[in-house]
């Protein structure tokens, strides 16, 4: 499901537990209800570690229509680079979900990593990580058809909070997307991702339960993924710069 980073497509990896272990102690505890955001950038932006439920790093565009680059599970964090640059930029960090999180300023947050220099470079991985993910989202909207799109979606999705289901030859995600959310993830109209589901469902693939979906793995691993079949980047890298020796 990758195409040029190690990092999943749509889905945010976890933080440092280091990291995880200084919101828990000094963040004040919030609930967040579905479509809430937090203040981030300016000034005044915080910084909030998810600990459960799901948010999501969105934009809307000029026409107002909102589009997901990426979600934020437990143990990641909303804010995490307008929080700390002072930038003010059109951008959401928002609960997808209903979600608990807590809650830094992000001047505190800024001193703990300069006091803690090992903790600032596994921040800087982190957000690198992160915006890896949401390239290789838009780069999955940008190359591939609809369809493969909402398989890689789901395939990204199945790797992250996949959990075995009764039938062997199927994974359970605890989540049910709309067909306008989706449509905001693989930026297609609500229509033509209905129809495309639909067909999918159809075949078997997918079944939506109440808050839960279910993947069959035929569906899943049918996705193309540039670091599978065994081969290490650094090796097909070098094969491909190698000069050819002479003669």
């Amino acid at each position: 499901m990758r195409q040029v980073f190690r990092q999943l497509p749509w889905i945010h990896p976890q933080i440092d537990p280091r990291i995880q272990q200084f919101f828990n102690q000094y963040g004040r505890y919030l609930r967040l209800k579905q479509g809430a955001s937090i203040f981030n950038g300016g000034d005044a932006g915080g910084i909030a570690l998810v600990l459960c439920g799901l948010g999501v790093f969105s934009f809307p565009d000029k026409h107002l229509k909102n589009h997901y680059l990426s979600l934020i599970p437990p143990g990641s964090l909303m804010g995490d680079v307008d929080g700390l640059t002072h930038e003010s930029v059109n951008v959401y960090d928002s609960a997808f979900r209903d979600s608990e999180v807590r809650l830094i300023k992000r001047d505190i947050f800024r001193d703990f990593l300069i006091q803690n220099p090992e903790l600032l470079h596994a921040h800087t991985l982190s957000v690198i990580a992160h915006h890896e993910s949401c390239m290789e989202a838009l780069i999955a909207n940008s190359t591939l058809t609809l369809p493969d799109r909402l398989q890689v979606l789901y395939a990204s999705l199945a790797a992250s909070f996949g959990k075995s289901t009764e039938k062997k030859s199927f994974v359970s995600i605890p989540l049910t997307l709309t067909a306008v959310e989706l449509s905001a993830f693989v930026n297609a109209s609500r229509q033509s991702v209905s129809s495309v589901h639909t067909e999918i469902e159809s075949n078997g693939d997918i079944v939506r339960k109440k808050g839960e979906t279910q993947l069959s793995k035929k569906f899943i691993d049918g996705c193309f993924d540039w670091l599978e079949n065994g081969a290490q980047p650094s090796v097909r890298i070098r094969k491909r710069r190698e000069k050819p020796s002479a003669s």
